[in-house]
């Protein structure tokens, strides 16, 4: 996907471009490519960005550390604030959005004359719709240790010696 350039964002019906994708992103593995839609929507002073997408990933489990395949589903959007070149102001004090949003939903800042990196952008996306918490199954038990994984006394650090030696003493006291 190439960088759409904003001001001819402009210029389009409505100031509407929607793209239907399929495809792989560049350093983001994934099994299927990754399909869906995303509209940009050119407001005058701000972008709304939608995406609707979907894939296979293959993810590790953090109990078992094994690996398994997930379904991945992105549905977001999000406001992106237009700033003119040069323009340091704040958006303090500002009338708000033209649909009467409130400009504190504006997280991120575009040149107005520049471009808008769409892939770049789908990326981000995908990133952050991975779960946080990845496990491979409800019932997982994660790493099982057999008798021969256990860590046997005699593989001691020589440094906790003492420390065994005065916990032998407290067990043979009672204590």
């Amino acid at each position: 996907m190439e960088p759409v350039s904003i001001p001819q964002l402009f210029h389009l019906p409505d100031g509407t471009l929607t793209l239907d994708f399929q495809g792989y992103l560049p350093d983001f593995e994934t099994l299927t490519p990754i399909q869906g839609s995303l509209q940009v929507v050119h407001h005058g002073n701000y972008l709304a960005v939608t995406v609707e997408a979907q894939t296979i990933v293959t993810l590790t489990c953090n109990r078992c550390l094994g690996q398994y395949n997930a379904r991945l589903a992105v549905a977001t959007d999000e406001l992106i604030w237009l700033a003119e070149p040069g323009d340091e102001s704040s958006r303090e004090g500002w009338g708000g959005l033209e649909d009467g949003g409130d400009a504190d939903d504006l997280g991120e800042t575009l040149d107005a004359t520049g471009s808008f990196a769409v892939a770049q952008w789908l990326y981000e996306q995908v990133c952050l719709s991975l779960p946080s918490r990845q496990i491979c199954a409800p019932d997982c038990q994660g790493i099982v240790l057999g008798a021969d994984d256990r860590p046997h006394q005699t593989s001691t650090d020589q440094r906790w010696l003492a420390l065994n030696t005065l916990r032998g003493q407290l067990s043979n006291n009672g204590l």
